[in-house]
């Protein structure tokens, strides 16, 4: 039986490993999700606040499609996957 603090070089070299690609894994997560929000944002995105303040149709639109990729987002199994979003391979 082995307590906490007892574990061979290279049993702490695989627990290592195993938090390090752990992390990368969800590091690489959390960042899609960043990038997957800040396109949606973008995509619906005006280049002024000038343009919001009258509710037109094109502005109702683009509320509508942000609630839709939204609703797309938590509903989906696999979300990065099922919309067209291009993201950035980062070196580990």
């Amino acid at each position: 039986m082995k307590a906490p603090g007892d574990l061979s070089d290279i049993e702490l070299d695989e627990a290592l490993d195993t938090l390090i690609t752990r992390t990368q894994s969800q590091e690489a997560f959390c960042l899609q999700q960043l990038e997957f929000t800040s396109s949606a944002f973008n995509k619906i995105s005006v280049s002024s606040i000038k343009h919001c303040l009258v509710l037109d149709d094109n502005i109702m639109k683009k509320s509508e499609e942000l609630k839709d990729t939204i609703r797309e987002y938590f509903q989906s199994d696999s979300p990065f996957n099922d919309f067209n979003i291009s993201f950035q391979v980062r070196p580990c």
